[in-house]
């Protein structure tokens, strides 16, 4: 385990928050699951035209937030769904707050 020494020599680990982490891992995995066992409507995925310069899908008829990619290598998120934003808001403020608690231990 990664630790660091405080002022007054004790260790603490690093990666204290660790739960963050596996909380958010866990809840975008099971919207991905959900998604996919109600997902139905194959003929959406074949349009071409939902694609916002060539990567960014936008299509206001699928109500799905994680949408299968075309060429079979992964997900992406359909920003016609108001909660993809919401996605990508949770990993920022995840990534700004490994950031930040980074330079808070290099401080001390």
């Amino acid at each position: 385990m990664v630790s660091t020494k405080n002022n007054a020599g004790s260790k603490k680990p690093l990666y204290k928050n660790i739960w963050v982490y596996v909380i958010t891992v866990a809840v975008i995995s099971a919207i991905a699951c959900f998604n996919r066992m109600h997902s139905n409507s194959s003929d959406l995925l074949k349009s071409k035209n939902h694609y916002i310069g060539g990567f960014i899908y936008n299509n206001k008829e699928d109500s799905r937030i994680f949408i299968p990619r075309d060429d079979g290598l992964g997900w992406t998120l359909n920003f016609a769904n108001g909660w993809s934003y919401m996605v990508v808001g949770l990993i920022v403020l995840i990534a700004l707050y490994s950031v930040l608690r980074s330079l808070e231990n290099d401080k001390k």
